[in-house]
């Protein structure tokens, strides 16, 4: 049951980026603090949330620590996990984190 609440929080990630309300804000940063729907928020705090980020080249990791500090807000637990300056926004660093997350990630 645990391994569909994190297919259906991936589904729901899906789903609010695709909503009348997200579609003016390309990112949950800019529209979660402000979003009212409890029953999502609810569905959220059910499943496995993980934040990850590289911290080199094309990365962003503040904008991480941000929606990390609004799931906090929202009471919302998940796991921020920032890797090191040698992990740049590409291939090779999403190739290292699949099954280290897929290992670590208790269902």
């Amino acid at each position: 049951m645990k391994s569909i609440q994190f297919v259906i929080i991936s589904y729901l990630a899906m789903l609010l980026s695709t909503t009348s309300f997200a579609q003016n804000n390309n990112s949950p940063v800019d529209y979660l603090p402000r979003w009212d729907d409890n029953f999502m928020f609810d569905q959220m705090r059910k499943g496995r949330i993980v934040i990850a980020t590289g911290q080199g080249n094309y990365e962003d990791p503040n904008a991480s620590r941000q929606l990390s500090d609004i799931l906090n807000a929202r009471g919302v637990k998940h796991w921020l996990d920032l890797w090191g300056y040698d992990q740049p926004h590409d291939w090779p660093t999403w190739r290292s984190m699949l099954p280290y997350f897929l290992g670590n990630i208790k269902f």
